[in-house]
């Protein structure tokens, strides 16, 4: 080629579907997978741990969102009650993306007390949170907000070096062995997943 541009390439960033790594195989280039792509798939497996009740959240986050009553309900509460002048709505989550789960379970821990006095007036009938439920939603939220300040931060650049990708998964590592040695951050995570897996038999 006239530019030589094949030459000049050293290695390929894409997400990691194999037809794509297969086509960057094909054409010879080193291939480097993407690692906002790597740290979605890696987190969509523990949050399977959680599967129950987030989809007990999913449902009650689709109906506040569906329900102009429930909605009114929720604002109302906020700003009668709570005195918040800029009162927030629920956010709901997407299968293909780990952080929007992240992004709704935040929201609905911060809108605990809202949700759980405006719940039962809406007369619909909505899964039940029960209390060990919100601990383990919230040490949920724990566990997943340094992978969301990480994304944020190679985010916040148009082209990320490689060294500063290993710098994150570095740092990230650190945080996890922290959390490690302390059983308190996930410990109501363990007994849910433990309860889902091994159900007290009738």
């Amino acid at each position: 080629m006239e530019w030589d541009v094949l030459d000049k390439i050293s290695f390929c960033v894409t997400y990691n579907a194999a037809n794509i790594v297969g086509a960057v195989n094909i054409l010879g280039w080193t291939h480097c997978g993407c690692m906002a792509h790597k740290l979605n798939i890696t987190l969509q497996h523990p949050l399977k741990i959680m599967d129950d009740t987030l989809k007990k959240v999913k449902k009650i986050v689709g109906h506040y969102r569906a329900s102009y009553k429930a909605k009114e309900k929720l604002m109302e509460y906020q700003v009668k009650v709570q005195r918040i002048s800029q009162p927030l709505v629920l956010i709901n989550s997407v299968p293909t993306r780990w952080n929007s789960t992240y992004f709704m379970t935040e929201r609905f821990i911060h809108l605990q007390d809202a949700v759980r006095a405006t719940t039962p007036i809406l007369d619909v009938d909505l899964p039940i949170i029960t209390g060990e439920e919100w601990t383990a939603l919230r040490q949920l939220w724990k566990v997943l907000k340094p992978f969301d300040e990480a994304m944020k931060e190679l985010s916040a650049e148009k082209y990320v070096c490689v060294s500063k990708a290993i710098a994150v998964i570095s740092a990230l590592n650190d945080v996890m062995e922290e959390l490690k040695r302390k059983p308190a951050y996930f410990d109501a995570i363990k007994k849910h997943s433990s309860m889902h897996r091994n159900p007290i038999k009738k």
